[in-house]
């Protein structure tokens, strides 16, 4: 059992202890420097701009640490581009990642599986809002970006061939005996 005298203590030690830890709200320029790791100029331009508080007591800036945590925060947040191709992409987690995707996976509560494709319903890319999004597949998406192409499939030009063209109107097997000069059958 511990006396009243030994709690005093522990408690003293632990405060002592905790203030050592705790970092104060108010710096000096130069510690501010150092906990900001920019120089002063950086800082002075941060304060003059209205990012940073501070103010100025016995001709000494004081500087808010608080205000330079919520400015490197905000500061932190996902950057975003678009692409050449016009889709808009953000920098999360070191990575790239497009904006519909990520807006689609947060709608369905999942990640989406490599096979999913995202069709934009306007034909927009730059327009990622969530009735404008769908869930397609590879095969679904491209019959509806290009129907022309999938719609006039060639076949073999040899009659009774059914099998699809390969050059020159004709199929593998016939357009190699074409150029080599064997029979067709």
């Amino acid at each position: 059992m511990l006396t009243a005298t030994e709690i005093r203590e522990i408690a003293k030690a632990t405060a002592a202890e905790m203030a050592a830890t705790v970092k104060p709200r108010w710096l000096e320029i130069k510690e501010a420097c150092g906990y900001a790791r920019v120089s002063r100029n950086t800082l002075m331009n941060y304060i003059n701009e209205g990012h940073v508080y501070a103010f100025k007591r016995t001709g000494k800036w004081i500087v808010d640490r608080e205000s330079i945590d919520d400015f490197f925060t905000a500061q932190k947040a996902p950057k975003r581009r678009i692409k050449m191709n016009d889709y808009v992409r953000w920098y999360e987690h070191g990575r790239w990642v497009y904006e519909h995707r990520v807006v689609m996976e947060r709608h369905i509560g999942r990640k989406l599986k490599s096979h999913e494709h995202i069709h934009h319903r306007d034909g927009n890319p730059k327009n990622n809002a969530l009735l404008n999004l769908e869930i397609t597949n590879a095969n679904d998406h491209m019959r509806t970006h290009q129907p022309a192409k999938l719609k006039s499939k060639k076949i073999c030009s040899v009659k009774g061939c059914r099998v699809r063209h390969h050059a020159k109107g004709y199929c593998r097997k016939h357009y190699s005996a074409v150029v080599n000069g064997w029979p067709i059958k």
